[in-house]
């Protein structure tokens, strides 16, 4: 089988100026990317699959050592403003990597813009996507809730396809309702599965839905601290799911690259003038202890997110 991630020798760039992907941090100057979006569609996607397979090169050798870049972002915003439908097998193998791969190099741009990657180059792919959910080899269980996001989201852009979402998420909540294999069941990517399926349904006013999320819920398959009770999620049931998005890949860079810019400048100016008072302060000034942080509690910073999916990543 070949390793689409992995070839044995990596191509060279046919379109020098894709360099500038490893150059700049998560916001590209306007000049810069109006000549990416130019470049010839077939040879641009070949491209910016070469960047990809060179950042997962250049992990595999050094890890985190390696430091942050966001190549991998702009490649994969990239691919998604050509629609680059042929190339989703590539994607999901891309998200059967462990999770210190996707966590260094995607941050939370997995959870928060990815599934208008997976609509973008999925849309017209259904069955694989549904295929890829029920895969559960798969080691990043957050792509999958990317995927489903997607599904969502032909759904919402596509109005006269709504009918053909509906009975694909309904084969998907048959599929985990038939599952009897204990070491499934009882994994944290089963129960995260069959919880992201009951919050995407909300919404649609489909009443079967309902009913199976009641099934899951009856089997203690749904993690409460998402959705809370099952009274809880009835009362919300109606409630639209919500999926970030965005009119075009300018918007983007306009608003989310440019935000994660400035907080990447801030926290740089922060960490380097704690050095220096580090280095003015006595040797035997008291060190102060942080307060400790739970994994699942809400994150210190004010974001909204949960600790681990922001500052704990750490």
């Amino acid at each position: 089988m070949v390793d689409l991630l992995r070839p044995e020798k990596i191509k060279p760039l046919q379109h020098p100026i894709l360099e500038a992907l490893f150059e700049y941090g998560p916001s590209l100057p306007d000049q810069i990317l109006g000549k990416l979006l130019d470049l010839p569609r077939e040879s641009a996607i070949e491209d910016l699959v070469t960047v990809i397979q060179f950042s997962v090169r250049k992990f595999d050798k050094n890890g985190k050592e390696w430091g942050y870049d966001f190549s991998v972002i702009h490649a994969l915003l990239l691919l998604s403003y050509f629609r680059a439908e042929e190339k989703l097998p590539f994607l999901s193998a891309l998200f059967h990597e462990g999770d210190d791969w996707i966590e260094h190099l995607i941050y939370d741009f997995l959870t928060e813009d990815m599934p208008l990657v997976f609509y973008c180059c999925g849309q017209n792919q259904v069955p694989a996507l549904t295929a890829y959910i029920k895969d559960f080899s798969a080691k990043n269980v957050y792509s999958k809730s990317a995927v489903l996001d997607a599904m969502i989201l032909t759904a919402r852009k596509n109005p006269d396809r709504k009918s053909e979402i509906q009975e694909a998420i309904h084969d998907l909540f048959d599929f985990v309702l038939s599952q009897d294999d204990e070491n499934l069941i009882e994994t944290d990517d089963f129960i995260f599965v069959c919880t992201d399926l009951t919050g995407v349904v909300q919404g649609f006013g489909d009443q079967r839905f309902l009913e199976k999320v009641k099934m899951l819920y009856d089997k203690g398959w749904i993690d409460p601290s998402m959705y809370g009770t099952w009274e809880d999620y009835g009362k919300n049931f109606n409630k639209i799911h919500y999926i970030k998005s965005y009119d075009d890949i300018y918007d983007w860079y306009q608003g989310t690259g440019k935000s994660w810019a400035q907080s990447i400048e801030k926290s740089e100016l922060a960490a380097a003038s704690k050095s220096n008072g580090n280095n003015s302060a006595s040797s035997h000034s008291p060190i102060k202890a942080e307060p400790k942080v739970g994994r699942n509690a809400p994150c210190p910073c004010g974001s909204g997110k949960k600790y681990k999916k922001c500052h704990g990543k750490a």
